[in-house]
């Protein structure tokens, strides 16, 4: 068993030779601990990066939810409420980001948030989560396949979905990358149980995190555009930046975004 440490704590993560259902049932009660864990501190003044804990923890369980299935189709009602879960803390993130841009450009004007960060409906949800978990653990078989196999799997048909919606991108159109930018954090989080002790899933989990970056800055500055009154020259400064970024994006990953998915040379 390999132990991660998160928030002070320690969580053991299982043998990834265990069948899958076991093996998601276990990784998905950690995944709910983080989640439990920074809800509690979204109400704990000065817990700065409580929020973001929180999002990514709702985000990696919405993913492993998400998962195709050989037994049948993931649970849509679930995946909503957990979607629902991320938007409610959508405008929260936002505007420490775009805030966060706007001083370090010397604007003046700040976004101000109204209601509760934390979303109401979470203990609610987290009740349900574990239900499905519970579910998830009791239909596991011996028979099943390994996690490793099963992940290995759905590892090809989740990069090669990515290849193809990069290669659809010709230009700094914000909804077709941002859409690639979702499925590269799939893989992630797919992959990071097991690049714990897989050094070429490393790297690529790292590399996946990078394009993540790399198209969520372009995805702030669309937002921030969208959102922002008019202040004197900042379209002019957003649209600087956004070509820019656009262009290092392009020579990135783009021009190789053609190949196929074993051999795109920065993963």
């Amino acid at each position: 068993m390999k132990c991660h440490r998160y928030h002070g704590r320690q969580a053991s993560l299982p043998d990834p030779q265990l069948p899958w259902r076991q093996y998601a049932s276990l990784y998905l009660r950690v995944l709910l601990m983080q989640a439990d864990h920074a809800f509690y501190r979204l109400s704990i003044r000065g817990k700065n990066h409580a929020l973001h804990d929180f999002r990514v923890a709702v985000r990696q369980l919405h993913t492993w939810f998400s998962m195709p299935s050989f037994v049948g189709e993931p649970d849509a009602k679930l995946l909503k409420k957990l979607k629902g879960c991320l938007k409610h803390t959508n405008r929260a993130r936002d505007t420490v980001v775009h805030n966060r841009w706007l001083k370090k450009h010397g604007y003046h004007y700040r976004f101000r948030h109204h209601g509760d960060i934390a979303p109401a409906g979470w203990p609610k949800l987290r009740r349900r989560i574990r239900s499905a978990i519970d579910a998830l653990g009791a239909g596991h078989s011996d028979a099943d396949s390994s996690f490793a196999t099963y992940a290995a799997i759905i590892r090809r048909l989740w990069l090669h979905s990515f290849i193809l919606r990069l290669a659809a991108v010709h230009g700094a159109d914000d909804a077709a990358i941002h859409r690639c930018r979702i499925l590269a954090k799939r893989l992630r989080y797919l992959l990071e149980p097991l690049a714990r002790s897989d050094r070429r899933l490393e790297q690529q989990v790292l590399a996946l995190k990078r394009f993540q970056d790399h198209a969520g800055q372009l995805h702030d500055l669309a937002q921030l555009r969208m959102r922002l009154p008019s202040l004197p020259g900042v379209d002019d400064v957003i649209g600087q930046e956004t070509a820019a970024l656009f262009e290092s994006f392009e020579l990135r990953y783009l021009q190789v975004a053609g190949r196929l998915p074993d051999d795109v040379a920065w993963l």
